[in-house]
């Protein structure tokens, strides 16, 4: 009789084991649930979003110009102060006798002077019949403008004096808030060293941001537009009053909408003034020069909007009013700046704020949420679902951001439905089960402050 060793008895179970295993039917894993939105179109105002510090437009350190002991202080600390409000009194005593003295020796020289002009009038008479040498003659005039030099010496001595004594009361020369008083009374200041407080101008205030390229030349792009669309329509009716051939009024129309300024009106003038005439042509640049649309910022009011750390949204409304001269190389970027009313004082300088830029006036665009968008490397993509329930990824070109969504310019269209959940999960190619939801709107500041203003409006 055969005993099977332990060690067989254990491989014989197992295989008895997996032979019943491989019997039973495998067990299928469902579709993935994902949710999808549908794209549809509607309006969208595009815009950029950067990061800003705010600046006073006027801070001045206040100094004394002159030395001596600080009497009074006439402000308290933190206070609004008006331009030629007095601050200081400095120990005016030692300035007063100056000023005196300074008096005293302009008496002194103005009396030398009537007499040393006396003196020479009675030469002069004596002259002519040779009562004075002509030594005496010279001397006594020599002697009148010394006199009239020394006065003048004087004089400018005592308008000195007087502007020391002057200084001894300070005052502000803005209006602004008043920092604290970091000299008190009692104490010794010194002529143009000493840093007695700071004035800082709050309303209105600055706020400066670095643009990138790209949204830089988008707002030129916007500002140089030189016609508005009731211009160019003024000018068609104009060109079509002159009998002019429809082909060459769509062509005029088309340069119109050029977006640079500097090429449009050459342009213009090489395709009208050979068939209207200088005088006629003349009359067509006045209708477009009465019917301007954005031609800079210094001429129109671009917008930009700002908000705190704490702000919802971007409350505080201003205009650019500054663009530098050139690109920061090695950033790419340009320095912009924003000006902003600032009556309750919410607004401090050095504040580090979010500024957001508007691109354009609001225009039919596809919305997506944000978060739908996948990036890989520098593309970027949607997963849409087919049909078939088949998920398939679409390269797409975005836009700006517009309350707080993702503004689609190519790739995909109105009625694709977008995967907007496990998008970890999710692979091209693969079969999920669907779950239509509304496209997802991210609570975002901007959607609990009240809507901004128009976007540009002329000056």
């Amino acid at each position: 009789m055969k005993f099977l060793l332990p060690s067989s008895v254990g491989l014989l179970g197992l295989m008895v084991l997996a032979g019943c295993h491989s019997n039973k039917p495998a067990v299928e894993e469902a579709p993935l649930v994902v949710s999808v939105a549908q794209l549809k179109p509607g309006k969208a105002l595009a815009y950029e979003e950067f990061t800003g510090r705010t600046a006073s437009i006027s801070s001045v350190d206040i100094k004394a110009r002159v030395t001596g002991y600080l009497q009074k202080v006439l402000f308290t600390d933190g206070d609004e102060v008006k331009a030629g409000q007095l601050l200081y009194e400095i120990d005016p005593r030692t300035y007063a006798a100056f000023a005196k003295a300074a008096k005293g020796a302009v008496a002194n020289a103005q009396a030398s002077v009537e007499l040393a002009d006396a003196d020479f009038e009675r030469g002069r008479k004596l002259m002519p019949s040779g009562g004075i040498s002509s030594e005496d003659y010279d001397t006594r005039a020599a002697k009148k403008h010394q006199a009239s030099a020394q006065l003048i010496s004087n004089q400018a001595d005592l308008e000195r004096a007087e502007l020391n004594l002057g200084f001894c009361k300070v005052y502000a020369p803005i209006s602004g808030q008043i920092s604290r008083s970091n000299i008190r009374e009692g104490n010794l200041v010194t002529a143009d060293q000493t840093t007695l407080t700071t004035i800082v101008s709050m309303d209105p205030i600055y706020a400066y941001f670095d643009a990138d390229e790209q949204t830089v030349l988008r707002v030129q792009q916007m500002t140089l537009e030189e016609v508005s669309d009731s211009g160019v329509s003024k000018a068609a009716d104009y060109l079509r009053q002159r009998k002019l051939d429809e082909e060459t009024v769509r062509q005029a129309v088309r340069i119109l909408g050029l977006p640079l300024a500097e090429s449009k009106r050459g342009q213009l003038r090489e395709l009208l003034e050979p068939k209207l005439g200088a005088r006629q042509w003349g009359e067509l640049c006045a209708i477009l020069d009465a019917n301007p649309k954005l031609k800079s910022y210094r001429v129109t009011t671009v917008p930009v909007y700002l908000g705190t750390r704490i702000h919802k949204g971007y409350p505080h409304v201003g205009r650019v009013d500054f663009t530098d001269n050139r690109l920061d190389s090695t950033t790419g970027t340009l320095r912009v700046r924003g000006v902003f009313p600032n009556k309750e004082r919410v607004l401090i300088p050095d504040l580090s704020v979010r500024i957001r830029v508007p691109i354009g006036e609001p225009q039919a665009a596809l919305l997506v949420s944000d978060a739908a968008v996948v990036t890989d490397l520098d593309r970027k993509f949607l997963f849409v679902l087919n049909d078939k329930n088949e998920v398939e990824q679409r390269p797409v070109v975005l836009g700006g951001l517009s309350e707080g969504m993702r503004i689609i310019e190519g790739g995909v269209q109105a009625g694709d439905w977008v995967v907007v959940s496990n998008l970890q999960r999710v692979r091209p190619g693969m079969t999920v089960t669907r779950k239509e939801v509304p496209m997802p709107r991210p609570l975002a500041q901007e959607d609990l402050a009240p809507p901004p203003p128009p976007v540009v409006s002329q000056k």
